[in-house]
This record gives C-alpha cells, sequence and structure tokens, in this order.
C-alpha cells in the first residue's frame, strides 16, 4: 500500500514497511517529500515520532561532537546535497548560530507538514 502513494519509491516504502516489524526502529531518511506523502497514510501513527531527517542529525552530531568538528567532515561534501548545501553555504565561515537557524527551519518546516512524524530533536 505504502508504493500506492505518490512520492514515496520502492526503496523508501520497503524502509517504510520493514520498521513495522521493528516498532523501536528509527527511519533515518533524506527524502522529505516521502515523509510528507506518508502523513497522508491511513496507518501513519505506526509512525510516529520514528522518523529522523538528515538536519536532525545533523544538528544531533553537532551537540555531540561539536561545530567545528561536524562542520570541516560536511563541507567538502556540501556540493552534493541541497540540503547541505543551504545548511553550510558559506563554507569555512559557517557559523553555529546560523546552521542552527536553517537546520532548524528545515525541521520545522517538515514538521508543520507531516504532524508527529518526526523524532522530538
Amino acid at each position: 500500500r505504502l508504493c500506492s502513494l505518490e512520492d514515496i519509491d520502492p526503496g523508501e516504502a520497503m524502509l517504510f514497511a520493514a520498521s513495522v516489524l521493528y516498532s523501536e526502529s528509527i527511519i533515518l531518511t533524506g527524502d522529505k517529500r516521502s515523509i510528507e506523502s506518508l502523513a497522508n497514510f491511513e496507518d501513519k501513527e505506526k509512525f510516529k515520532n520514528r522518523i529522523m531527517i538528515l538536519e536532525q542529525i545533523i544538528q544531533r552530531y553537532i551537540a555531540l561532537k561539536g561545530f567545528d568538528v561536524i562542520k570541516n567532515k560536511v563541507i567538502p561534501f556540501k556540493e552534493f546535497d541541497t540540503s547541505i548545501r543551504a545548511i553550510f553555504g558559506s563554507g569555512d565561515l559557517s557559523n553555529l548560530e546560523n546552521v542552527e537557524i536553517v537546520l532548524i527551519s528545515y525541521i520545522n518546516d517538515l514538521r508543520s507538514k507531516t504532524g508527529n512524524l518526526l523524532m522530538n530533536s
């Protein structure tokens, strides 16, 4: 049934379906369109507070390892991902305050579209 939803490709459908079998699992994905589509799924409650997006992962790693450590690991690859490019667009000049603003903006925007599917940050 998940494959019938618009913007959920077969790989994401398998990821979501497998997570139902493991109720304690966390779904890590960067596919925001699939999460938005999942918000319209009749059984969406099965995914309540279980999905983590890239921006939340970055946020947690900054808290765990420190901003400069994460910035130095992410910046070399920023051209490969639209979100990362927006978050760390200033490259070496990126600072914690601006990065946090963009991270929170992305997370809150998706949360406003998907309800309680994202894990609490």
